[in-house]
């Protein structure tokens, strides 16, 4: 994957009306990138891809495309290199191969190239014998791999999925994503693809941008956004459930001690400095629950309190315990083990202290 730039907005900003879809976004992505843009719905995603494909155009800011300004002159001959897949499959009451080719011929290919190039495609996706058969026959998971090969026979530069697997099985959603994947390997197809589905971000994108009430938040590798959060929103987004308020006492050899209103917590330092007011940050999955005269592991943290709520889900236990703030764990669902730790019983908490992350009451 190169450095050169297909895609820059620069402080980029949407208003309908006086909502402020989008304030001052500013992205740059790279050829061959596969880019996630997570957020809850009505973050602003849907909008960013339409200006990012030049269906709307911004109150304000400047877009760039493989290194041209987006100006009316320049969107003909820019959206040529563009694709883009919407969360609603769209296809035409025709056969598949109509529907697939149907790109093709906007951009003027004769019919037998048409013919070819659409059974060479169908191909090869492993789909050749869908060719014949009414698009509106198709199941949703079929339907939207087809207007993903329509989209793909375009061979566009910068492909742009908004939320393509929102309304499939999970079965169709794997199916669909080993064709993301396929089409950035072989082609090295620069892809933005927006998302709700934090996993979804985590398995397929090189990086990953937070969109948060039309900013963006934070940018960075799937690990950096999902492991260490810049802000506490971002954190509760992508699956912190314990965070906990507390201040700084004291910080020495890369290891700051937090007062807490569960008691002291330790963390690695980062930014942090004596007095500074943060979050500190746990990933449910990571806290070990133990019997409070059960021997710990060496090299842990933790803090003790009283289970006060248990909840099967599915494969893993929900237990939340009042250590005079609510920490939530998440442990594999054994036999007996709710009973073990039923409501009232006193536990001890523990955590690898490299686990622990802090955020900064005021991003620095």
């Amino acid at each position: 994957m190169s450095e050169e730039p297909v895609l820059c907005l620069n402080r980029i900003s949407r208003i309908y009306g006086e909502k402020h879809a989008l304030e001052e976004v500013s992205l740059s992505v790279s050829r061959g990138e596969v880019l996630a843009v997570i957020g809850p719905s009505g973050a602003g995603k849907s909008t960013l891809m339409r200006i990012c494909d030049m269906l709307e155009e911004p109150s304000s800011g400047e877009v760039m495309l493989f290194g041209t300004p987006v100006t009316k002159k320049t969107r003909k001959s820019l959206r040529e290199r563009v694709g883009i897949l919407f969360q609603k499959t769209v296809l035409f009451d025709r056969s598949v191969t109509d529907n697939v080719g149907l790109g093709l011929k906007y951009h003027g290919c004769s019919p037998d190239e048409i013919r070819r190039r659409t059974a060479a495609c169908l191909k090869s996706l492993g789909m050749e014998e869908y060719g014949c058969r009414n698009a509106r026959t198709l199941s949703g998971g079929e339907g939207q791999r087809i207007a993903f090969a329509r989209v793909l026979l375009t061979g566009p530069d910068l492909l742009l999925l908004d939320e393509p697997t929102a309304n499939l099985d999970p079965l169709a959603t794997k199916m669909l994503e080993d064709m993301i994947r396929s089409e950035n390997a072989v082609h090295n197809t620069t892809i933005i693809l927006n998302t709700h589905d934090q996993s979804q971000g985590m398995r397929l994108a090189d990086r990953v941008a937070v969109l948060m009430n039309g900013r963006i938040v934070q940018t960075g590798t799937p690990d950096e956004v999902f492991y260490h959060p810049a802000t506490v929103e971002a954190a509760r987004f992508v699956g912190f459930q314990t965070l906990i308020e507390g201040t700084v006492l004291t910080v020495a050899e890369g290891c700051a001690t937090v007062k807490t209103d569960a008691g002291l917590i330790r963390a690695p330092a980062g930014f942090a400095c004596p007095g500074d007011t943060v979050t500190v940050a746990l990933r449910s999955e990571e806290i070990t629950v133990s019997l409070s005269d059960a021997d710990i592991p060496d090299l842990r943290e933790g803090v003790s309190g009283t289970v006060c709520s248990v909840r099967k889900l599915g494969p893993v236990i929900e237990i939340i315990a009042d250590c005079g703030v609510l920490i939530t764990a998440l442990v594999p669902a054994r036999h007996h083990i709710a009973d073990v730790f039923a409501t009232g019983t006193r536990v001890r908490l523990s955590w690898q202290f490299s686990l622990v992350h802090l955020i900064p009451a005021v991003v620095k």
